[in-house]
């Protein structure tokens, strides 16, 4: 019980008072006193990842995979530290079983085809891109990763044209709004906003 309050309070400064500092004191705490606490470990591992420090959250999720195998969370959350410390290809195995393990498989998706993408391996990431947009459409995660790729793949034109669907889909606020919110965030597999904005504004600005 004393755990499950100090995991609280962690949380509390992280989210709500901005303290991570002392957060990370509490998750310490409540760790001490029951290390087996999966719940206030993942939030830990959430709370290291949104901080960039991703080698102490990759210590932790292996804990916690330890613990539990058959967790596809757990093989996702580990996966997507990997991307965030470029080791793209040993991602890739964490988001296949990921996907074999959970029902919701939109992150899954996307992770795996960011990771294809920064592997250099762009044409099987266009790919599953193009299957994902097909049954999320108004997913906008989705058309940002295919913009990139397509750019980091030497194909402007695609990446032109994608960002044309985009538009055609999705409302400019949601877009502007997503830009900022999705692209270079830990929370999200990698997306660089400095790459893709430059082509989502040329194609604004001619949609105008």
């Amino acid at each position: 019980m004393k755990a499950d309050i100090f995991g609280n309070m962690a949380l509390i400064y992280f989210h709500n008072k901005n303290n991570p500092r002392k957060a990370f004191e509490f998750f310490d705490q409540a760790l001490k006193i029951h290390p087996a606490n999966l719940k206030i470990r993942r939030d830990l591992v959430q709370a290291l990842i949104i901080e960039k420090n991703f080698d102490t959250a990759l210590e932790n999720v292996d804990i916690l995979l330890s613990e539990n195998r058959d967790n596809g969370i757990y093989h996702n959350i580990k996966g997507l530290i990997l991307l965030w410390q470029k080791k793209y290809e040993d991602a890739l195995p964490c988001f296949k079983i990921a996907y074999e393990l959970v029902s919701v498989k939109s992150s899954i998706i996307l992770n795996t085809s960011v990771a294809l993408n920064l592997a250099g391996r762009h044409e099987k990431a266009e790919i599953l891109l193009l299957e994902a947009i097909k049954y999320y459409p108004n997913d906008i995660c989705f058309y940002f990763a295919i913009i990139e790729n397509s750019i980091r793949a030497g194909e402007i034109n695609k990446a032109m044209e994608y960002t044309k669907i985009m538009f055609k889909q999705l409302d400019d606020q949601i877009i502007k709004q997503g830009l900022e919110f999705y692209t270079d965030n830990p929370k999200y597999a990698p997306m660089s906003k400095k790459i893709i904005a430059p082509v989502i504004l040329s194609m604004y600005e001619e949609i105008l």
